[in-house]
């Protein structure tokens, strides 16, 4: 007989393993993906009854419900009522999902768990990119979905591999993962999910490598005056015969302004320019959470009609309200990890703040706001600090 442990950590790998496959077939990928989630959290809830443990949910939860309650509202305001109703479906089906998170979360060996799970997942997901890709239809691979959200789940399980090297002192995750983290930004040719591991890259190998802050900050300086000389004399023959340098190096040039022919970004900006127009209009309230699909209807594609910014999305939809509220989340987690950094001089913490931070940078190129792998992180950071302020013995790994 299988125990409850057992099947409950069983459930959780089957969801996070779903989860790299939601947008796959959609809706129905979405909503059996959901309902695993869903199962998780009820395991959770009733294994911790029958073990008489106290139900505790972290911050984050409730912040995160403050957040989709306000966010209810704007179904009042909304101009497509059935829209929002899908939206709003979403979002609470995440806060229930992150509940189970953030009750499951006993002890560091279940954060690394958790990892592990992401890991695995990942490496499985890139198999099947690899197995169905097909470039007839274009040069990027959907066999997953969105290759941006596939490529971003990648990178997140990439994440987890170099936590995991530093906290447990082990390179197998790591090495393991590199090569499919390397594919999967080949075939989706994501320069969002590029330009982050690019940056977190760097940040692991100052943290693991250097053990100076002063020399770290060299590095660091050194990394960034290198991608600025690369970028500025532009090695046109490698970047012009590979599609994801390709796309990397136009996102950089149109957003500093340099060039404004890549019309992926170029649009994009019209309507954060937009968005800001109906943001004025209405500053309080919003339009309705995820309503700017029906608000953009001028570009005549659903592709146009995406800003692909999470500020403007939350701006138009909830309001400077719903902003803060929403961003309270990351300042809260921030804030915490900061505290906790100070305390333990703990280089672990620096990749998970340096993660919130890329989380908040790359939230101007891709909408974030009811993305279920960036509530996990957080739930895990904030379920680490709270691990390791209420027991000061808990070893996180990775100290100085």
């Amino acid at each position: 007989m299988i125990k409850k442990t057992n099947f409950t950590n069983m459930t959780l790998y089957i969801y996070i393993l779903a989860n790299f496959f939601t947008e796959v077939a959609k809706p129905e990928s979405f909503y059996l993906s959901y309902a695993i989630g869903f199962f998780f959290t009820f395991l959770v809830i009733i294994n911790s009854i029958k073990r008489g443990n106290s139900i505790r949910v972290s911050k984050v939860v409730l912040l995160l419900f403050l957040f989709v309650t306000y966010a209810t509202a704007s179904h009042f305001f909304s101009s497509d009522v059935g829209f929002i109703e899908t939206n709003l479906r979403r979002l609470y089906g995440l806060v229930v999902i992150i509940i189970g998170f953030s009750i499951y979360i006993k002890s560091y060996e279940d954060i690394v768990r958790i990892m592990k799970y992401y890991i695995f997942s990942g490496i499985i997901a890139t198999i099947y990119l690899m197995l169905t890709y097909d470039n007839s239809g274009g040069f990027r691979s959907y066999a997953l979905g969105s290759p941006n959200n596939a490529a971003l789940r990648m990178w997140i399980a990439y994440i987890y591999a170099a936590i995991l090297m530093i906290s447990t002192n082990k390179k197998k995750y790591l090495i393991s993962i590199i090569p499919f983290v390397l594919i999967t930004l080949y075939l989706t040719a994501s320069a969002k999910a590029t330009i982050a591991t690019i940056i977190f890259t760097g940040v692991t190998i100052m943290v693991y490598a250097f053990k100076s802050r002063r020399t770290r900050i060299k590095v660091g300086l050194i990394i960034v005056f290198l991608a600025i000389v690369v970028n500025y004399f532009n090695v046109e023959t490698i970047i012009q015969n590979n599609m994801i340098l390709n796309r990397v190096n136009n996102v950089i040039t149109t957003v500093i302004g340099v060039d404004d022919s890549f019309s992926g970004v170029s649009i994009r900006e019209q309507l954060v320019d937009q968005g800001l127009v109906y943001f004025y209009e209405k500053p309080i309230l919003g339009y309705g959470i995820g309503n700017y699909r029906q608000m953009f209807d001028f570009a005549g594609n659903e592709l146009l009609t995406q800003p692909h910014n999470n500020y403007i999305i939350l701006l138009m939809g909830v309001g400077i309200v719903g902003f803060l509220l929403y961003h309270t989340i990351f300042l809260n987690s921030i804030l915490n990890l900061l505290k906790l950094y100070f305390k333990r001089k703990n280089n672990l913490i620096t990749l998970y703040i340096a993660t919130l931070g890329l989380y908040l940078l790359l939230s101007y190129y891709q909408s974030f706001y009811d993305d279920i792998d960036q509530f996990i992180f957080i739930t895990i950071a904030n379920s680490g600090y709270l691990l390791a302020t209420r027991n000061s013995k808990v070893d996180l790994g990775g100290s100085r």
